[in-house]
């Protein structure tokens, strides 16, 4: 989403950011999810190899040899997508954030920042 697509400072715009953050959140799960299914499938990939091997099988072991190896480059490309996913959802919680303040303080309401992180520590 670009930045000239939004105002900024409307609830319209925040409900489109937060739309587009909860969008980035579940292609973010997902992600997870099918790196633990390929995973398992390597597991499952793994045991045939050790009993190919053990039988001496050259073509089985060379078949679950590149099936192996293309799991692993898969999982490879859903952690890289992960990495994306979770900037992208970082910068939009952000945006989101920044937005919000934006929002309140147009309405006269200003919520103290602290060091800490925690409202209500002005010590």
């Amino acid at each position: 989403m670009s930045s000239s697509s939004t105002c900024g400072t409307c609830t319209s715009c925040l409900k489109k950011l937060s739309k587009e953050a909860q969008r980035v959140a579940f292609c973010f799960q997902r992600s997870c999810e099918q790196i633990l299914l390929l995973k398992d499938r390597m597991k499952g990939i793994e045991i045939r190899l050790n009993r190919a091997e053990r039988d001496g099988d050259e073509a089985l072991l060379n078949s679950l040899q590149r099936r192996y190896q293309s799991c692993d480059a898969v999982i490879k490309m859903y952690k890289d997508y992960c990495i994306r996913k979770e900037t992208e959802f970082c910068i939009l919680s952000a945006r989101i954030e920044l937005r919000m303040t934006a929002v309140l303080a147009r309405h006269g309401i200003h919520i103290p920042h602290t060091d800490d992180g925690v409202a209500g520590n002005e010590w």
